[in-house]
C-alpha cells in the first residue's frame, strides 16, 4: 500500500490523499523535504517515471500536462518500478478524464477533492481512518435526542459509545436549560466521554440551514489519545463542515418532508461518503502535512534557509520585535482565534511567520495573502486588516506590537522561558520545552472536561483540587481557552476566577 498521492502544479499542492496511520510529529519544517522536492521541481522532465529518494521513502513522478504525479512508497514496499509506472499512468489519465480544464486550476484548495475514490480505486487501498461520525435529531418540548441511524449507521463496537454520548448530550441540554440551547450550541463544543474516554466535537445545524433553530447534531468521535491533534484541526474540521454541511441538510429535509422520494435512496450513499470523510482525523493530519508543503512552496522556503540556526534566529528576531505583547497572539492562537502577521515586506512577513510556526506547527496557515482568508494565522499587508473581525489578533510588525487579545501570564511565562532555552540551548531542545508546555495545557482542558461530565456531587470537589493542584496563570488560560471549547467549562471557570 503506498504512504501517499501527491498531485501537484506548478509548484502548488493541487491533490493530496494519504494511507496509513498519520501522527502530527511525522512533519519537519526544516526536512530535506522542501528542498528535494522544490529542486526535482524546477527539472525538464518529460513523461518517464523518476524518482527520488528520502531516508525512509522514495518518490516516484511522472510529469504530464504540467501537473506532476508522485507516488510515496516506502522503502520497505516491495511494487516493481513497473507496478510504479502503471499506476501513476492510471492516475493520470484518470485525473485528466474527471477534470479536464485541469490546466486552468486557480489554485483553489479541495478543488480537486472528489478525485479521492478514483485515487483509491487506482491504488486498490482506502485510508486508515481515525474516529467515527454520528448524526442526531433534537427537538426541545418534549427534549428528545435520537440517532439517526437510517442515514449514519453506527457500528456494533461503537453502540455503547453512541448511548453514552446521547446520555451526555441530554445532560448537558439540561444544564445549559432549553432557552438558552441556541445560544450556547451556536458554536460547536466537545463533550469528553469518561465511560468510553473517547472525545465527542459537535456541530449543531437545522436541516433548513436556519441560523437561529436547531433540529440536528452532527458528532465527530475519537480515542482521547488523539486529543492534541484533534485541538489542533478543529478550525479544519469546522471549516469543511461548512462544505458539507448544505448538502446533509438537503438530504435530511428531504428525508422529513417526502420519505419515498427517489432522491433519499439515490443520494443515501452519496452523503455517507462525504459525512464519513468529513469525520477522519488521520486524514486531517495528513492535510496539515499537505497545507504547510503549499504554503512553504508558495513562499519559497527549503531546509537551506529553514536551519536550525536559522530557525533560532528568526524566532529570537520575532520576539525581540514584539515579545513583550506576544503572549496575546500565543493567548489566541491556543483559544483559536485568527491571527493575522502585518507588514508591508512580504519576505519579512513569512519569515517572521514561519519562525512562529517551527515552534507551534498548525494546519490552517496562509503565509501570504493579499485577499481574505478564513485561515488561522495569516500574513498580510496593513491595508487589508480592515477586512478581518474585530475579534481577530494582529501581529504589526510595522510598528512592533500587538494589537488586540488578552495578556496572558502563561503565555508570557511561557515565551520568555523558550526565549532563554533558544539562546542557551539547541533548538531541537527549545521545541521540545515549548512544545511540552503546550501538551501539559491540553492535559489539564482535557482533565476538566472530564470532571464536567461527573454528576453533580463528585463534581465540584474534583474541580476544586484541579484548581489547588495548578497554577492561576494555567487555570487563567483555561477559562479563555474553554470560551470556544464549552460555554458550561467557561462558566465554571469564570465564577472560580471571580470566587
Amino acid at each position: 500500500m503506498p504512504s501517499a498521492i501527491l498531485i501537484l502544479n506548478n509548484g502548488l499542492l493541487a491533490f493530496y490523499r494519504s494511507y496509513g496511520e498519520q501522527k502530527l510529529d511525522d512533519f519537519d519544517l526544516t526536512a530535506g523535504f522542501f528542498q528535494a522536492i522544490l529542486n526535482f521541481s524546477k527539472l525538464e522532465v518529460g513523461e518517464n517515471l523518476e524518482t527520488i529518494s528520502m531516508s525512509d521513502s522514495y518518490y516516484y513522478f511522472l510529469v504530464k500536462n504540467a501537473f506532476s504525479f508522485i507516488l510515496k512508497e516506502d522503502r520497505s514496499s516491495e511494487k516493481t518500478r513497473e507496478q510504479i509506472a502503471a499506476i501513476l499512468e492510471q492516475l493520470s489519465d484518470k485525473f485528466f478524464q474527471e477534470f479536464p480544464d485541469a490546466a486552468s486550476w486557480n489554485g483553489i484548495s479541495n478543488y480537486f477533492a472528489k478525485f479521492a475514490l478514483a485515487c483509491d480505486w487506482i491504488v486498490q487501498a482506502r485510508p486508515t481512518r481515525k474516529g467515527f461520525p454520528i448524526l442526531f435529531r433534537i427537538a426541545l418540548v418534549p427534549l428528545f435526542i435520537t440517532p439517526v441511524l437510517q442515514v449514519l449507521p453506527v457500528k456494533s463496537e461503537n453502540e455503547e459509545t453512541l448511548c453514552e454520548l446521547q446520555f451526555q448530550l441530554k445532560k448537558y441540554v439540561r444544564e445549559i436549560g432549553r432557552k438558552n440551547l441556541s445560544t450556547w450550541m451556536k458554536q460547536p463544543f466537545l463533550i469528553y466521554l469518561p465511560h468510553n474516554r473517547r472525545i465527542a466535537y459537535i456541530i449543531s445545524f437545522h436541516f433548513g440551514m436556519k441560523p437561529t433553530s436547531i433540529t440536528h447534531l452532527l458528532c465527530y468521535i475519537t480515542e482521547e489519545y488523539d486529543w492534541f491533534a484533534l485541538y489542533q484541526l478543529l478550525s479544519l474540521f469546522f471549516k469543511r463542515s461548512q462544505y458539507i454541511l448544505p448538502s446533509v441538510a438537503h438530504y435530511l429535509s428531504t428525508l422529513e418532508h417526502h420519505p419515498i422520494s427517489p432522491e433519499i435512496k439515490q443520494d443515501k450513499e452519496k452523503i455517507q461518503e462525504i459525512v464519513n470523510n468529513w469525520a477522519d482525523l488521520n486524514q486531517y493530519i495528513s492535510e496539515m502535512h499537505a497545507l504547510l508543503s503549499e504554503e512553504f512552496f508558495k513562499a519559497g522556503l527549503a531546509s537551506e534557509n529553514l536551519t536550525e540556526e536559522k530557525s533560532r534566529t528568526n524566532f529570537l528576531e520575532l520576539l525581540a520585535q514584539v515579545g513583550k505583547d506576544f503572549d496575546k497572539a500565543l493567548g489566541a492562537a491556543l483559544g483559536m482565534r485568527q491571527v493575522l502577521f502585518v507588514g508591508t515586506n512580504r519576505e519579512v512577513v513569512e519569515q517572521a511567520l514561519s519562525a512562529f510556526l517551527t515552534f507551534y506547527p498548525h494546519p490552517s496557515v496562509n503565509l501570504w495573502t493579499e485577499s481574505s482568508s478564513d485561515a488561522h494565522f495569516i500574513g498580510t499587508r496593513p491595508d487589508l486588516v480592515k477586512n478581518y473581525d474585530e475579534s481577530t489578533v494582529i501581529v504589526d510588525l510595522i510598528n512592533r506590537k500587538v494589537v488586540g487579545g488578552e495578556k496572558i501570564e502563561f503565555c508570557a511565562n511561557l515565551l520568555n522561558e523558550t526565549m532563554m532555552y533558544a539562546k542557551e540551548m539547541s533548538v531541537s531542545e527549545s521545541h521540545i520545552f515549548f512544545q511540552g508546555k503546550i501538551s501539559a495545557v491540553f492535559t489539564l482542558l482535557k482533565a476538566l472536561l472530564e470532571v464536567l461530565m461527573l454528576e453533580k456531587k463528585d463534581q465540584q470537589k474534583q474541580f476544586n483540587e484541579l484548581f489547588r493542584k495548578y497554577p492561576q496563570d494555567s487555570l487563567q488560560l483555561m477559562a479563555q481557552m474553554s470560551r470556544n471549547l464549552n460555554p458550561l467549562l467557561a462558566k465554571i471557570l469564570l465564577s472560580a476566577k471571580t470566587s
